[in-house]
C-alpha cells in the first residue's frame, strides 16, 4: 500500500464588495495574511514572500489568515478546533460582518494522491455555525510521486 500524504490546510476567508481591509483588522484584532479593496489589481504572494501582480483587479475586497505555522502540521479537525478557539471570543465582530452581508469562511483545502475521506464531527459544525462561519472544502488529488524521471 503506497504511503499517502496528505496536505491540510484551512484559512479563514472574509470577503465583501465594500470590505475595509483595516476595519477587518482592528474589529477582529488578527493581521491577516493578505487582505486587498474592491478595484485593487490581484496578486499572489509566493512562497518565498515576493508578490506577482496580474491585470485583473478584484470585484470585492477580502481578508484572509491562515492557521499560525505551529497549526500547520495539524490535520484538518485539529485546525478547525483550532480556528473555533479562536474565534470564540469574536462572535460579535463575526456577526457584525455577516449582518453587512460579508461572507465569512474557513476555507479547507486537502490535496492528496489517495482518496481522501473527511468527518468534521457535529461539535465543530456547531461551533463554527454559531460563530457564523461556513465551511468551504476543497479535495485535490495529485498524481503520486513514484520516482520515475
Amino acid at each position: 500500500m503506497p504511503n499517502s500524504k496528505i496536505e491540510q490546510s484551512a484559512t479563514l476567508i472574509i470577503l465583501g464588495r465594500d470590505l475595509d481591509p483595516g476595519e477587518v483588522t482592528k474589529k477582529m484584532g488578527l493581521q491577516p495574511w493578505q487582505s486587498w479593496r474592491k478595484g485593487e489589481r490581484k496578486s499572489f504572494i509566493r512562497r518565498d514572500g515576493t508578490r506577482r501582480e496580474f491585470k485583473s483587479v478584484h470585484e470585492w475586497g477580502g481578508w484572509k489568515l491562515p492557521v499560525p505555522q505551529d497549526q500547520e502540521n495539524q490535520e484538518i479537525i485539529g485546525q478547525l478546533r483550532y480556528w473555533t478557539e479562536t474565534l470564540r471570543s469574536k462572535t460579535a465582530s463575526l456577526e457584525y460582518f455577516r449582518d453587512k452581508g460579508f461572507t465569512i469562511e474557513l476555507n479547507c483545502c486537502l490535496i492528496g494522491d489517495d482518496t481522501i475521506v473527511i468527518r468534521i464531527p457535529a461539535d465543530v459544525q456547531k461551533e463554527l455555525a454559531n460563530l457564523f462561519v461556513d465551511l468551504d472544502i476543497t479535495f485535490y488529488a495529485h498524481e503520486p510521486d513514484d520516482g520515475a524521471a
